[in-house]
Order: structure tokens, then C-alpha cells, then sequence
């Protein structure tokens, strides 16, 4: 062989050493090789939690030991924020060093309290060590109708690969069930097991790759835990501090020009009422009535409900439209014989019974969605054949139809003159000062942010007159569009439309303070059924199931299901359409939209096929360093 081929047979041998061996000089990750978790619910509330790991060092480690981090704070609504308190923190190891240095960490309205355990002077020779750390976190539980729950994210994305975790539940009176979650963040794949045992739930996790969440859910029997609530506290990204700094510039100005403002505008915009005439009367046919400004009138109650469809009255009574009115109007079909109601906990179904009774609109409308789906306009076009039957468990399922359905009640005003201006917002409502003071404002905030970002605060960018007359144009602004976004949103009544909406509040009054024992009915007469659609637009079927569950137990009702509900017989009450309701206005609200992180979901339960990974509280993520 010529000296050539031999340093090219060389060179070719060197390159697949190199790219055979470069994988392991790239430094392989960590893993765990097992893990074991028990938590302890006591009576008081707070959660024992103990926590054991073989960890398992990767070439690109610094071997000095582990960093455990948890999450104390995560959003859990709109407005509120869920803290998690941690104390009595423990940690121990047998072969490796386990002195602890605490920290925290926020951001935005998440906040983390990292445990970095071990030595920056001693590494870790041998290629595990076992940890175990162990602490208590109160606020932790969520509280539901009718149970408690235990919901918890054990580990986060940010842990490595686990092998072989094994999970424990300690709760007060025994756990009632248990629901396990492994998977990316919303996965809904269930763990290896989920078991009840002599009361403990029992949780296995063969494999945990890295980037997914593991989440527990243990039931607990309602009433055996002091303080089953999760501990909320207004969002992060509210600060006292603005406030009060906004209030120190702006507080001269602003007990001054919205007020006069709001004055101008209430009086422009308020509903009318027939002059001389007692409320919720209408002038008779050819009798003449003057016509003025709405007062403060004493409603008297109403024994009856108005002669208009439930999302009429729900309208009319706050010029809003929503999910009570979606679910007040089926609930009002079903009680028509139009459709049957059914389901169980967790499920609310909805079966077409007759198609031959008269249908509103908007009614119509509703049905062609719940059994054609978002895109039918009608029943007629949903093309639906009798003793279909729909599920309405699903969150969103319905919530297209709210729009087409607030349209045709709209159009219901209208033809009825209950309104001199419909309820809702737009440029047209604002007219062009309001516009253009919606211009100013942005500008200002635009002008007051850009100063803040860079440091300089704003009397460095701009001269203290102006910063002045800025504020000064920002609040009036601010308050003139609050105030004609108010009337806007909610129309101007006509002295029709106040008559009757003086019926609509009496009613709702009978209903918010009528007593069992004072309610007059006919014999056999179902008054439950009769009144329910409206309790649930006043926002009072818990009251009203109350009302008529002590009529049941006065021997006044039947203790018989009503003929539209076909669920099973043992489940009747009262009390039950409340958890239907609540179904019914979950599949008429927007589907929640996925999101990047594994906290902040709020308050949902884990059971009733509403659980998934990353949906609990807390989260644990664990790495090295």
C-alpha cells in the first residue's frame, strides 16, 4: 500500500472514532432512577409532603448536588392569584451533602422558592445520590359542591426523565377517588395506576419523560377539613404601590371631572317612564301618558312572571346577554316538553322530544346549535330527527350560538320599542369626541410608558405643565368613555321597556325572599318547573332548589322526577338541575385556549373529565448544579 492510501485509510478510520465517540463527549442528561412521593392532608388543612429521589448526575452536571424549586404562587383567575405557603422545609442525604441554600424567584404573576441543595466545595463522586426533602404547604386543597379535592402537580416539564415513581395520598375520612394525569401540559393521558387502598390513593408512574407534567387528584369527603380553599390574594401585577401613586397625582382631579362628566351623560342617557302611572303599567290601548325621565321608584313584588321568554326578561333586566340566558331558555324548552334533560355529576344531556310546539327566534336558534352544532341557524336546518340526543359536557360546545341568539332578542326589542337605544357598544355609540378622546388616552399611555421604560420617569422627558395637562386630558377621557360605555352597554330604556322591566325586577324580587311556607300554588301544579328558567337567570336555582326541597318535605311537591328529566330516578332532587346548570352554562361559555406553561389553570376540578396534566396547584421541578 502506497504511503497515500495509508494516511487516507487513517483518516478515515479517525473520522468514524470521532463521530462514533462525539455523542458521549457531548455530555449526557440527568435522569432520576426513581422517585417516591406521599403527601398528608390533616384536618386543619395544611399538606405534609415528603419526597424521595435517587438522582442520577449527567456528564454535563456540576456534581455538586440538586436544586428543588417550587411553585408558592400561580394565577388562578382573572383577578386573584393562589399562594402556596411553605414551611418546616427538612432535607437529608446519605451520601451526598445536603446543606440547603434558599432563594425566590417571580415572574409576572408566578413565584418560585428554589431549595439548592448540597456543597459549591464538595462534587458528588459517585454516579446518584439519594435526597429526601420534606415540607409543609398550606392552601393546597380546592373545594367543590358536595367534596374537597386534593389537585396537585407533583413534578413540572422542567423535571428530567423519572423512572418508576410511586405517588401516596393521606386524607381525613379516606380518599374517595383518585385521578392521575402523565403527559405534556393539557394531556389528558392517565398515569400507569391510579388506585384506592384502605382509603390511601396509590399513584404509579412507570416513565416520565422530560417536558411532561405529572398531576394527582385525591377526592375528599366534604366537611372533614377545616380549611379546604385554596388562599387567594389580588394579582401580582396589582400593586398598592400604583395605586396609591396614581392616586397621590391624579386623586385632586379625579374627585372633580368624572363626576360632572357622569352627571351630563347619566342625564342624557336615562331610560323613561310613564308619568303619573304606578311601575310595570302600561297605558291602555288609546290612553294617553306623558312621558319623562326615569326616578328612583320602590318596585312592588310581582307574584307572576312577565309575559315575555326567559333571554327577553334577562335582556331587559341589565341589558346584558350571556350563558345564565342560554341555559335559562333550555331549561325553559325542557320544561315545554320541547326537550328532555338528563345526565349524571359530571354530564348534562339534552334529548329533542317534540318539534311541533312553538319556538321564539332565538329559541329556535338555540336548538339548532345544540343539535346541528355551531354552524345550524334553526332546528328546521339542523335537519334533526326526534330523540336526538346531545352531550353538553364539553366547554365551548354551544357558545357560537350566544351571538345569534342576542341578535334575534335584539330584534325582539326592537319590534317590541323597548328600548330608544339598544343595549351594546360601538364607535357609532361613542360618537366622534369619544373617539377622539379614546386617541388621546392611548397617546398619553403611550407617552407615559416609553418615559417609564427608559428610566428617565417622565418629568425627565417631558416638562411638569405638560405631564399636568397630560393627566389632566387622561382622566377626562378615561371617565367619559367609562361612563358612556355604562349607558351604551346596558341601551335607554323606553317607558314600554321600563314598565315591563319593573315586572321583570318584582318577580325576581318574589323570588330572592319567598319562603316555602309562604308560597301559594294550585294543587298539582309543578311551581318548581315553573319558576326554575327564571331562577337561573337571576342567578338563583341554588335558592329556589333550597325553597322547594323544604316544599318536598312539607309533602307540597312530589318527591317524583318531573316528566322532563330522564336521568335515573335515584338521582332526582331539588338540588340536582343545579349541577346541570352548571353544565349547561360551561358548554355556553368560550373554550379555554391552551396554554404555553404548566400553572396557572385556576380552580378546576380533576374529576368529571375536566382533569389533565399541569391542571392541578403547585408543581416541583427538580435539576442539579
Amino acid at each position: 500500500m502506497s504511503r497515500s492510501a495509508r494516511w487516507f485509510l487513517l483518516a478515515v478510520l479517525t473520522l468514524a472514532a470521532w463521530t462514533l465517540a462525539a455523542p458521549a463527549w457531548g455530555g449526557s442528561a440527568d435522569s432520576i432512577d426513581s422517585m417516591t412521593a406521599d403527601f398528608t392532608v390533616s384536618q386543619a388543612g395544611p399538606v405534609h409532603v415528603t419526597e424521595s429521589v435517587v438522582y442520577r448526575f449527567g456528564t454535563a452536571s456540576g456534581r455538586h448536588g440538586i436544586t428543588w424549586t417550587l411553585l408558592t404562587r400561580e394565577p388562578y383567575d382573572d383577578a386573584s392569584d393562589a399562594v402556596y405557603t411553605i414551611s418546616n422545609i427538612a432535607v437529608s442525604s446519605p451520601n451526598a451533602s445536603a446543606a440547603v441554600q434558599t432563594s425566590t424567584r417571580r415572574s409576572g404573576r408566578n413565584q418560585w422558592l428554589t431549595l439548592r441543595i448540597g456543597s459549591p466545595d464538595r462534587t458528588v463522586a459517585t454516579p446518584t445520590a439519594s435526597y429526601t426533602i420534606s415540607y409543609d404547604v398550606a392552601g393546597a386543597l380546592r373545594h367543590f359542591s358536595g367534596y374537597d379535592e386534593f389537585y396537585w402537580d407533583v413534578v413540572s416539564e422542567d423535571t428530567p426523565a423519572i423512572s418508576n415513581l410511586g405517588i401516596t395520598v393521606h386524607v381525613p375520612g379516606g380518599v374517595r377517588d383518585v385521578s392521575c394525569f402523565n403527559g405534556p401540559v393539557k394531556s389528558t393521558q392517565h398515569c400507569t395506576g391510579a388506585t384506592v387502598s384502605g382509603g390511601v390513593g396509590h399513584y404509579t408512574v412507570a416513565s416520565k419523560l422530560p417536558g411532561d407534567v405529572v398531576s394527582i387528584g385525591a377526592k375528599i369527603g366534604s366537611g372533614l377539613v377545616a380549611d379546604p380553599r385554596p388562599h387567594l390574594v389580588t394579582r401580582a401585577d396589582h400593586t398598592a404601590r400604583q395605586l396609591a401613586s396614581l392616586a397621590r397625582v391624579a386623586g385632586p382631579i379625579a374627585a372633580v371631572v368624572p363626576p360632572i362628566l357622569g352627571v351630563i351623560a347619566w342625564r342624557r342617557r336615562r331610560d323613561e317612564r310613564y308619568v303619573g302611572l304606578p311601575p310595570g303599567v302600561v297605558p291602555a290601548a288609546g290612553q294617553a301618558s306623558a312621558v319623562g325621565p326615569s326616578t328612583r321608584m320602590e318596585i312592588p313584588v310581582a307574584f307572576a312572571p312577565p309575559r315575555l321568554t326567559v333571554a327577553e326578561a334577562g335582556l331587559l333586566e341589565d341589558g346584558r346577554f350571556g350563558s345564565p340566558e342560554l341555559a335559562g331558555t333550555l331549561v325553559d324548552l325542557a320544561v315545554r316538553g320541547v326537550v328532555t334533560l338528563g345526565g349524571d355529576e359530571s354530564t348534562a344531556t339534552v334529548r329533542l322530544r317534540r318539534s311541533d310546539l312553538p319556538l321564539a327566534p332565538h329559541e329556535d336558534a338555540l336548538l339548532g346549535a345544540v343539535f346541528g352544532g355551531p354552524g345550524s341557524r334553526s332546528l328546521s336546518d339542523a335537519g334533526v330527527e326526534l330523540g336526538r340526543t346531545a352531550d353538553l359536557s364539553t366547554a365551548g360546545q354551544i357558545y357560537r350560538a350566544e351571538a345569534r341568539m342576542r341578535r334575534l332578542v335584539l330584534e325582539s326589542a326592537r319590534e317590541g320599542r323597548w328600548y330608544k337605544r339598544l343595549p351594546g357598544l360601538s364607535a357609532g355609540n361613542l360618537g366622534a369626541p369619544g373617539c377622539l378622546l379614546l386617541l388621546v388616552v392611548g397617546m398619553a399611555v403611550a407617552v407615559g410608558w416609553s418615559a417609564m421604560s427608559s428610566g428617565a420617569g417622565l418629568t425627565g422627558v417631558l416638562s411638569p405643565t405638560l405631564v399636568v395637562w397630560v393627566i389632566v386630558v387622561l382622566l377626562s377621557a378615561a371617565a367619559t368613555v367609562v361612563v358612556v360605555h355604562a349607558r351604551s352597554i346596558r341601551g335607554q330604556r323606553s317607558a314600554d321597556g321600563t314598565a315591563l322591566t319593573d315586572q321583570i325586577r318584582g318577580f325576581h324580587t318574589y323570588l330572592a325572599t319567598a319562603e316555602a311556607e309562604q308560597l301559594r300554588f294550585e294543587e298539582g301544579e309543578d311551581i318548581y318547573s315553573k319558576y326554575l328558567p327564571w331562577a337561573i337567570i337571576f342567578g338563583l336555582t341554588e335558592r329556589w332548589a333550597k325553597v322547594c326541597q323544604r316544599l318536598v318535605e312539607l309533602g307540597r311537591l312530589p318527591d317524583t322526577p318531573p316528566t322532563w328529566y330522564a336521568g335515573p330516578a335515584w338521582m332526582w332532587s331539588p338540588y340536582w338541575i343545579t349541577g346541570q346548570v352548571g353544565h349547561i352554562t360551561t358548554a355556553a361559555m368560550p373554550p379555554v385556549a391552551v396554554s404555553s406553561g404548566s400553572s396557572g389553570f385556576g380552580g378546576g376540578s380533576s374529576f368529571g373529565g375536566g382533569g389533565f396534566s399541569g391542571g392541578g396547584g403547585g408543581g416541583t421541578s427538580i435539576g442539579s448544579w
